[in-house]
């Protein structure tokens, strides 16, 4: 859920307009700067809520969607309504917080700063079950998938601390398996991302090793593109020759026909192989630099990411297959990332072993190291340069 299913609040609009499953809530342009600066007023201090809502009517005739001016307690509920910095409740009372899709009067800080100068101190911050990880994890027991909801922890003097448990959907009846805590899901997932983390000078060496080979690439593939090239011409002049052949007399039509035939075929044939030795050239650099940039790149990602959908991207792209069971996470490693998970350890273990030198002598011992090292050739020969 997205889109608030009920009127929409003051300073913004319905669309009754839109045919069903179209139906979004959109800005009231007439209103919504008005009450954003009404709203930025009191969480200012600039004056208390009485005197904006008595602003409000005298000095810039704000009015309803009835033509009428704004009450007070109207105006009170509206500064208290999370609605506005983009959540709300649904159904009421439910406890079931949910993110909207339309565009937020002020952020969620700034809800709160109203909030406490209103007195309003002790309220609770809304809870919004949004979940990163539901849909891409399955139970390893059942099979079933795996959800994830949001628990309360109210202590003796009065803190409530809030947690969020990942667990079995127990669909299909029965499953014995426990739920994991958000906190210890993340921390394997951090140390699955870790397993094909390379730190930057490999990544440095990666990538010019990487232009060399694309280098000695383009000199290959002109070679190959020039045969494919001087076939496929080959296969048009034949074409060409039974027709002329045909128009002669000097074949059947049904000797051209079978001619003409495997004759076609060969030429898409050879006109297939051209454009994948084309396009397989010219896209193997790109996707080698890719996954070098998020081994690189994902750990600090990961750990310092704050966006939930963000987070759920990257673990997307580290593999598939995720199961859990007895709390422990397992994956699937992409293809693509196998050759730097295989790689990884040995880079780490190089670079702690050269940490003591001074940084041009660490970079040129690092570097001669990498070119060395057997099991890196090995990662490198077999499986950065495309498949011929």
């Amino acid at each position: 859920m997205g889109w608030y299913p009920c009127p929409a609040p003051v300073g913004y609009l319905n669309t009754p307009d839109r045919s069903k499953g179209m139906k979004i809530i959109k800005k009231d342009k007439k209103r919504f700067d008005q009450l954003r600066k009404l709203f930025e007023m009191v969480m200012r201090k600039e004056c208390n809520a009485v005197e904006a809502a008595r602003i409000a009517k005298d000095e810039m005739s704000f009015r309803m969607k009835n033509g009428k001016p704004m009450a007070r307690s109207t105006f009170y509920r509206l500064l208290t309504d999370p609605f506005y910095c983009g959540i709300f409740e649904y159904p009421k009372g439910s406890g079931n917080w949910h993110e909207g899709k339309l565009p937020a009067m002020i952020t969620e800080e700034e809800h709160h700063q109203i909030l406490a100068v209103l007195g309003r101190k002790g309220i609770a911050r809304p809870r919004r079950h949004r979940f990163a990880y539901t849909g891409m994890m399955f139970c390893g027991e059942c099979g079933c998938g795996i959800t994830a909801e949001d628990k309360e922890k109210h202590q003796k003097n009065g803190n409530v601390h809030y947690y969020t448990y990942y667990h079995c959907t127990k669909k299909r009846g029965v499953c014995n398996q426990p739920c994991i805590e958000v906190k210890e899901l993340e921390r394997q997932i951090a140390e699955e991302i870790e397993k094909i983390e390379i730190p930057a000078d490999f990544h440095s060496w990666a990538m010019t090793w990487l232009k060399h080979e694309h280098k000695k690439e383009t000199g290959e593939r002109n070679d190959v593109m020039s045969n494919h090239q001087g076939a496929y011409n080959a296969s048009v002049r034949k074409l060409d020759a039974l027709i002329d052949m045909r128009a002669s007399g000097e074949i059947s039509e049904e000797e051209y026909r079978n001619k003409k035939f495997k004759e076609v075929r060969e030429k898409k044939r050879l006109h297939a192989l051209i454009n994948d030795t084309d396009a397989r050239t010219d896209d193997w650099i790109g996707k080698a630099e890719e996954m070098l940039d998020f081994a690189r790149d994902a750990s600090t990602q990961y750990r310092d990411e704050e966006s939930l959908r963000e987070k759920k991207k990257i673990l997307l792209k580290l593999g598939s297959n995720l199961i859990l069971k007895d709390k422990k996470l397992s994956i699937d490693t992409a293809n693509a990332l196998l050759p730097l998970k295989k790689a990884s350890p040995e880079v780490k273990r190089i670079h702690k072993r050269l940490e003591p030198l001074k940084d041009e002598e660490k970079q040129k011992a690092l570097e001669d190291s990498y070119s060395k090292n057997p099991i890196l050739l090995r990662g490198r020969d077999s499986n950065l340069r495309p498949t011929r």
